[in-house]
């Protein structure tokens, strides 16, 4: 027995460890001292465990409702942003002023909010906002589906570890995990059905957009840069569409020929 500043036995009863039966009050055992370090590393090293599995939860927390608040923004983009303006007017013109030449989700937002309050001037190009937040939320959804359809269509072509199936599996790897299937060929055909659906609704975004940018040159206007970025986006993604449904029906109908409809 050693001196110690507490004794890891009782009077009254025998040392577990030891067999002890005749421990001193203020002595510390070894053999206790030494179960007691090791019951506190393995303490620890739960604690550590459970405050690992904790921060995992948080951050999953984090990515859904960041999640949540994109989808807010795109369903009530407008009002969202004008609640938290309408608390705080005095600061709108100076936030005009900061915003002015100001590009991005975030400050096309704002500037929504500011001339639905009639703080700054609406240009005809941008008077119908919706109409573009509308399109970038539709896009963003095709643009998953897309991206992994072409990962599937990648590494059917041209199996695993070929050069365009790493391409366009970083390309899937990047999206956002509550966008990732867990179970590919559901997903695939479900993903086939919905670009086919979207296609005459991405022509008439374009035709929309561009007759948006003639009235506003006619007008004198400078082109609104987002209805500029959306409708770039939306031809990208038009051209997407009929590469995949283009190369799926090639790969699927047998003869290698294709259904015409896209492909010529």
């Amino acid at each position: 027995m050693r001196k110690g500043p507490k004794a890891s036995a009782t009077l009254d009863s025998a040392c577990r460890l030891t067999g002890c039966k005749d421990p001193v009050a203020g002595m510390t055992c070894p053999e206790t001292e030494r179960d007691r370090s090791r019951r506190l590393r393995e303490v620890r090293s739960a604690m550590a465990e459970k405050e690992a599995a904790l921060q995992k939860l948080r951050d999953s927390d984090k990515e859904l409702q960041e999640f949540k608040r994109r989808r807010l923004l795109e369903n009530r983009p407008v009002d969202a942003v004008d609640e938290q303006l309408a608390s705080n007017e005095e600061t709108a013109h100076p936030l005009q002023e900061a915003l002015d030449g100001q590009h991005g989700e975030e400050a096309f937002l704002l500037k929504c909010a500011l001339v639905r309050r009639g703080i700054a001037p609406a240009s005809p190009t941008a008077s119908d906002t919706r109409f573009i937040i509308s399109a970038n939320a539709m896009l963003g959804a095709l643009e998953s589906d897309l991206t992994m359809m072409e990962f599937v269509l990648e590494v059917k072509d041209k199996g695993a570890g070929h050069p365009d199936s790493n391409a366009a599996q970083a390309r899937f790897d990047r999206l956002p995990a509550h966008e990732k299937p867990k179970d590919f060929k559901d997903a695939y055909d479900g993903g086939v059905s919905r670009v086919t659906a979207a296609m005459p609704k991405i022509e008439d975004m374009i035709k929309r957009g561009d007759e948006r940018l003639r009235k506003g040159e006619e007008a004198g206007e400078r082109p609104d840069p987002e209805l500029e970025s959306m409708l770039r986006r939306a031809k990208e993604a038009r051209q997407r569409v009929r590469a995949v449904l283009c190369r799926n029906c090639r790969m699927n109908d047998g003869s290698g020929q294709g259904c015409q409809t896209f492909c010529r």
